[in-house]
């Protein structure tokens, strides 16, 4: 009887609990799709490239663990990084990493976070931002890899504390329809989206 009262109370927290499903427009920030495969090359025609191992979506519920009736949302974009690195069984285990982060909270608007960190390049995340935010942003029209975007928005680091580094990304291109299409490093070299 105890367990029984136990259960009634604590079933109106689970119950309050507010949604926290990522909207179409919050999905569709993410233009990746599982096996896609990116491949960069760069102003000196070295190439790079990623293969996206998954899409996940979870929902993280901590009103189960704390009984707090907060609701968190994860969309995470896993990629395989062409650069494999040997196991201690003498087997090639690709580089996983993760490109991309929405997060939401409850009805709060969606953030997201920019990932990418290469064998020649590595941008230090930026602070997580608002989707609409970056949705306001000044568009460019801009030809990159032979392909014309109209849609491009300029993520910068959101500071240059490791800017001594051969490999900081000092700028990311952004398309909002195709993702990353382009990264500029400090020391000059540019890397543009060829597939």
């Amino acid at each position: 009887m105890e367990n029984c009262l136990l259960i009634l109370s604590i079933l109106p927290v689970f119950l309050c609990c507010k949604s926290s499903n990522l909207d179409d427009s919050e999905l569709n920030f993410n233009p990746y799709k599982k096996n896609d495969v990116l491949i960069f090359e760069s102003n000196l025609g070295e190439r790079d490239s990623l293969r996206i191992r998954q899409v996940i979506n979870m929902k993280n519920n901590a009103a189960q663990m704390t009984l707090n009736p907060d609701k968190l949302v994860t969309l995470l974009v896993e990629a395989d990084y062409s650069e494999a690195y040997l196991t201690i069984d003498n087997y090639f285990e690709p580089v996983e990493i993760h490109i991309l982060e929405i997060n939401k909270v409850n009805k709060e608007p969606a953030l997201v976070q920019f990932n990418l960190d290469l064998s020649e390049a590595v941008f230090y995340p930026k602070y997580n931002q608002k989707i609409e935010d970056v949705l306001k942003q000044t568009k460019y029209k801009m030809k990159i890899g032979g392909k014309k975007y109209d849609d491009i928005v300029i993520i910068k680091p959101e500071s240059n504390e490791y800017a001594s580094r051969e490999h900081f990304i000092s700028k990311i291109y952004w398309s909002l329809k195709y993702g990353y299409v382009r990264y500029d490093l400090l020391n000059g070299k540019k890397w543009e989206l060829v597939n």
